[in-house]
């Protein structure tokens, strides 16, 4: 992932809740030999403006730790990881962006993914 792979931004078009993120991947490692248990990957979520941007929220989606790779080498496996429960309150006329972010350190965090995509669902 490098220095962190952004998602284009979004307009939010009337006053909502993000009530559950979903990444889906091509492949993931994490920095260790072999991944943990319970591995994730970092989703950050900002409202945007033309010169800025404010962290709404950060995210940690699980995934399955046997279909991932170690040693920073991504293993090839689609999957898809899901947050549910979610409450944070967007405004109409916000824009938000979303960065996947890497984190080394522990063998439970995703340092690398391939081919990601997110849907953030929101409810009114």
């Amino acid at each position: 992932m490098g220095a962190g792979i952004s998602v284009d931004p979004y307009v939010i078009h009337s006053n909502c809740s993000i009530e559950s993120i979903r990444a889906t991947i091509g492949g993931g490692c994490v920095s260790q030999v072999s991944p943990g248990s319970s591995p994730t990957v970092r989703v950050d979520v900002y409202k945007m403006d033309s010169s800025s941007r404010t962290l709404i929220a950060t995210y940690r989606i699980p995934f399955l730790a046997g279909t991932l790779g170690g040693s920073t080498t991504p293993t090839i496996s689609f999957q898809t990881g899901s947050l549910s429960g979610l409450s944070n309150a967007l405004t109409a006329g916000d824009i938000i962006g979303c960065e996947f972010v890497p984190e080394s350190s522990d063998n439970n965090k995703m340092n690398g993914i391939i081919a990601a995509a997110l849907i953030i669902q929101t409810t009114e």
